[in-house]
């Protein structure tokens, strides 16, 4: 049940963070102001599906009304994601000025990997106001 959940929503959001990076990248916006919007419409539009998902994988009820709870830290932590990643790019190509597939491959996944790491303290803030009120 769990993955039958799981599945799903994260082969609808990731691709959805991708097509919004994409569009923006035909604007003059430079790569952390593109992230921090990205981050932020990628928040806004895709909360109820993220929310959906971890209330169904907790059983906890579903209900429109909860659909975006946990927003400020949730976007927050997305656009540090989004900043993050964007600044990262920067730093990692022109670093190590990747030419081939598998070296622009592995600098992706290294930046990939690092905004995920500066982004994660917006998990443990999202995880904390997720938590019912008893705990």
């Amino acid at each position: 049940n769990f993955f039958l959940t799981t599945f799903p929503t994260n082969m609808l959001k990731f691709p959805v963070f991708e097509v919004i990076n994409m569009a923006l990248s035909f604007t003059s916006l430079s790569g952390s102001m593109r992230g921090i919007v990205n981050g932020w419409l990628f928040c806004t539009i895709m909360l109820p599906v993220t929310n959906y998902r971890f209330r169904k994988s907790m059983g906890w009820e579903v209900n429109a009304a909860l659909l975006y709870q946990a927003y400020i830290p949730t976007v927050a932590r997305d656009i540090i994601y989004g900043w993050g990643r964007g600044m990262m790019a920067g730093i990692v190509n022109s670093t190590l000025a990747p030419e081939t597939f598998a070296q622009k491959a592995g600098a992706f996944g290294l930046t990939i990997f690092a905004a995920c790491i500066i982004s994660s303290p917006g998990n443990e803030w999202r995880g904390y106001t997720l938590q019912p009120p008893d705990r």
